[in-house]
């Protein structure tokens, strides 16, 4: 018995506070990696956050509970904006290969139309307004709709040779 109740002390002499004090070292918030991964995977392919939970393996309810902590919504939100950060890098990128693309056109194309088409893409480019994908400025306004039909209220002389047309016989009524 000696041996057990000085075991017991040593173990409690070790630590200054008793180890049922979890509060402080859970203090910050986390979010488990397949919460995390179940969010990437929402925001990455865009799918409703019960479809992106059963992709990554956890409970919906568990997911859905999760959303409303705001830890988690702060998780979310850093996650979309380097989702953002990395198609902004993309486009980049595309644009850049778009352009060498369209100067190996412009330069060895044997149809004339494309080597056109080639020189329209820089054309474009160079235009004031910004209209180039991946490019930020502003954007080109919409022109005004053109209605597909309007209606066109007659004049008093259209309505006039109307009214002196032959009148239209009226069906009669039926004896009461």
């Amino acid at each position: 018995m000696d041996r057990v109740s000085a075991s017991r002390q040593s173990r409690t002499m070790k630590h200054d506070k008793p180890p049922t004090d979890w509060k402080e070292l859970n203090s910050r918030p986390r979010v488990s990696a397949a919460i995390r991964n179940a969010l990437a995977i929402h925001v990455a392919q865009g799918i409703l956050p019960t479809q992106a939970a059963r992709a990554a393996g956890v409970r919906e309810a568990t997911m859905l509970a999760a959303l409303e902590r705001p830890h988690v919504q702060q998780v979310l939100q850093k996650i979309r904006e380097q989702h953002q950060r990395q198609i902004e890098a993309l486009e980049q990128l595309m644009h850049g290969e778009a352009v060498q693309q369209a100067i190996a056109l412009m330069r060895t194309a044997k149809s004339e139309q494309v080597r056109m088409r080639a020189i329209e893409f820089f054309r474009d480019a160079t235009k004031p307004n910004g209209s180039v994908p991946g490019r930020k400025g502003p954007k080109p306004k919409p022109a005004a709709p053109s209605p597909a039909y309007a209606y066109a209220k007659p004049t008093d002389d259209q309505s006039a040779g109307l009214k002196s047309q032959a009148p239209v016989a009226k069906a009669k009524k039926p004896d009461e």
